[in-house]
Parts: structure tokens; C-alpha cells; sequence
């Protein structure tokens, strides 16, 4: 039964590292069209296509995520570094001033004391926001 069951966690493991350099392929070639969009857009379009290529970087840093989890759990070593959660705060309530602006609304962040975390650098180190 452990045999199996390590067998299982090895077989997860790959999953996740196949599954996230899958992805890469469609994300690079959702990139080219998104050039090609912004090449044949009227201006009044740039702000979605500013989101959508946020949003694809988003999905980028997310795959990175998952390949660093990966290697982290083959035991690579990381660096500890701090987190900003108050800039992580106020990214999140852009984002949903963004949205609730499709229905009339408005998020709007308040400040708040530094509040740092410290953690693990992706081995990509790619922050978070661009």
C-alpha cells in the first residue's frame, strides 16, 4: 500500500509539472493574438486589452507558481524574502474596482500599516504585479 500510495504522489507531482509546461503554449499564443488585437483595436479598447494581458500574466505567474512548487517539493531550496501584503491588499482591491465598475460601482482601498510576510522567492522571481 505505501509502494502505491508513493507511487500516486510521484505520479501527482508530474502531472502537475507536465500540466503547467502544457500551458505555457496556449498563453504564448494567446499573447500574439492579443498583439495582433491591439494592432486592429480602436482605442476605446485598450483598457480590456490591458486586463486581458494582465490577466495573462497572472496566468503566467501562476504556471511559474506551479513549476516552483514542483521543484520545491523535488527539494530545491528557495530564498526567504518579504511579502508586501499591504500592496497585495490594494492590488486585489483594484482588481475589484475594475469589475464593479461594469455595474456602476466602485472598490476603493484604504491604506494600511506596512504588514510584511516573509516567505519563499519563486524561482522565477517574477513579482506578483507588473
Amino acid at each position: 500500500m505505501a509502494v502505491r500510495i508513493e507511487k500516486l504522489v510521484t505520479a501527482h507531482k508530474q502531472l502537475v509539472r507536465d500540466v503547467s509546461h502544457e500551458l505555457r503554449s496556449p498563453l504564448a499564443r494567446l499573447n500574439v493574438a492579443l498583439g495582433i488585437a491591439r494592432k486592429q483595436s480602436s482605442p476605446s479598447a485598450e483598457p480590456a486589452l490591458d486586463r486581458i494581458e494582465l490577466e495573462g500574466e497572472r496566468l503566467n505567474l501562476l504556471i511559474g507558481e506551479l513549476l516552483t512548487l514542483s521543484q520545491l517539493e523535488g527539494g530545491a531550496a528557495g530564498e526567504r524574502t518579504g511579502v508586501d501584503l499591504s500592496g497585495l491588499a490594494e492590488e486585489v482591491a483594484r482588481d475589484a474596482d475594475f469589475e464593479a465598475c461594469a455595474s456602476n460601482r466602485h472598490v476603493q482601498y484604504l491604506a494600511s500599516p506596512a504588514l510584511v510576510l516573509q516567505g519563499i522567492v519563486r524561482c522565477c522571481a517574477v513579482p506578483w504585479r507588473t
